[in-house]
């Protein structure tokens, strides 16, 4: 390997190894299909959008899936997760 192609190789591998830590800094697998999604704005309901991405809707802070959260309420949301309610029996009239 010359000189050149050593130097070339390790700037492909710093451009990586700067990729993969942007990727995991600033995006999260989605619960359904683990392609990385990232949030620049807008609300926590997020949806994991084609081309690679399966269609999957989930909350960005918790990752519960919204179809349960949207079918029966907000204690499907973790129980850490600003939007997590109690489940109130009332809820269900």
């Amino acid at each position: 390997m010359t000189c050149q192609e050593y130097n070339v190789n390790v700037r492909d591998n710093v451009d990586d190894a700067a990729s993969r830590a942007y990727v995991e800094s600033k995006t999260k697998p989605c619960p359904a299909c683990r392609e990385p999604i990232e949030k620049d704005e807008g609300c926590d309901h997020m949806t994991c959008r084609p081309p690679g991405g399966c269609g999957h809707e989930f909350c960005w802070l918790c990752l519960a899936g919204y179809e349960d959260i949207l079918k029966h309420g907000n204690h499907h949301h973790r129980r850490t997760c600003q939007y997590y309610s109690a489940y109130d029996s009332e809820d269900d009239d």
